[in-house]
């Protein structure tokens, strides 16, 4: 009999392991979470790895889905200035913190004319 042979609780954490390795616990998780976290879209707070493009997509994303984005305690750094026309809510409890060139504008928020 196959429920003999079976161990529930070793099933249930095979699948969680490979639900957490491939991203959905955290998609299922995120719809139900009032923040998402930048965390979520790949971003690091490892004081090396470029978030640049993870970044756009957690802008984007909360942006198009109504969702609030939130940065956890960390330096998030972006090499790459980044323009935002459409800004989410955003809670900060860390930094994005920018390393490119000093003399670009790190974040572009709105139009041409409206630049912070």
């Amino acid at each position: 009999n196959y429920f003999n042979n079976l161990d529930v609780q070793e099933e249930i954490n095979n699948k969680l392991d490979q639900m957490v390795a491939d991203g959905t616990l955290l998609q299922i998780l995120n719809q139900y979470d009032y923040a998402l976290n930048i965390k979520s879209f790949g971003c690091k707070d490892d004081g090396e790895t470029d978030n640049t493009e993870n970044l756009i997509t957690a802008f984007n994303y909360c942006y198009t889905n109504k969702r609030t984005l939130y940065v956890p305690k960390g330096t998030f750094l972006f090499s790459t200035p980044i323009s935002i026309t459409n800004l989410p809510n955003i809670i900060m409890s860390g930094e994005l913190k920018y390393n490119g060139n000093s003399n670009d504008y790190a974040l572009i928020l709105g139009d041409e004319q409206n630049e912070l």
